[in-house]
């Protein structure tokens, strides 16, 4: 994979993570590649202006799963990044960083339910096969 193509890559699967965790409110405002010493990418982010830096290292060997981990595994950082923001802060209130946990712990419940609905859909439509084979 050239690394054009691995950057074209990279900026689809982190579009589609900003869409999977609902971070639409950030604006990423570039999306590029450059050496990067001890990681596979980093992101600089703006707390203030919600705006974000995403950068690939160059390497030239990525697979397509290793740009879909990093992909997600930036973005898990973006979903983060208020926390990490709020936790540095030397003068914070409690109620700020609830309300960012909150934030964050809403953006998964609605990911993560669905899959567990789904799950337990499944299971009532086996039961009732099972039932049904057994009659």
């Amino acid at each position: 994979m050239t690394k054009k193509q691995a950057l074209a890559m990279y900026k689809r699967e982190c579009e589609w993570w900003v869409n999977i965790f609902s971070l639409n409110e950030w604006d990423i405002e570039e999306y590029k590649i450059q050496s990067l010493d001890d990681c596979y990418a980093i992101t600089h982010f703006n707390d203030d202006s919600l705006s974000a830096l995403c950068i690939l290292d160059e390497r030239d060997d990525w697979t397509e799963r290793e740009i879909c981990e990093t992909a997600c595994h930036e973005m898990l950082e973006l979903l983060l990044a208020k926390l990490h923001v709020l936790m540095h802060r030397r003068f914070v209130k409690k109620e700020s960083i609830e309300t960012e946990q909150h934030s964050v712990i809403n953006r998964l419940i609605k990911l993560l339910l669905p899959l567990r609905e789904e799950e337990l859909r499944c299971l009532k439509r086996a039961q009732k096969s099972r039932k049904k084979s057994t009659s």
